[in-house]
């Protein structure tokens, strides 16, 4: 509400959190199990605020997307499984 009063011309777009993903015990890399509750809470956000939303989740490929885009040739995130490269 500050932004929107701040700048009443602005449209607002909230972009959601991407896929994040973790390696498991058994060396399985899985989407992080907060990222699904985020985005769903983010949508809330913006849909109570009337604003737009942008699913960077569902851009990104969905669940376990990180691991293809470390996976790339050449790669187009980092071994960290949770950042792109800027490539």
């Amino acid at each position: 509400e500050h932004l929107k009063n701040c700048f009443p011309q602005a449209s607002i777009l909230l972009i959601g959190v991407g896929d994040r993903d973790y390696k498991t015990d058994d060396g399985d890399v899985k989407t992080m199990p907060g990222v699904k509750s985020l985005i769903r809470y983010q949508q809330k956000i913006a849909a109570e605020s009337h604003i737009a939303f942008w699913n960077l989740f569902e851009a990104m490929g969905g669940d376990e997307s990180m691991m293809d885009l470390v996976n790339a040739n050449p790669p187009k995130a980092n071994y960290d499984y949770t950042h792109i490269t800027f490539s």
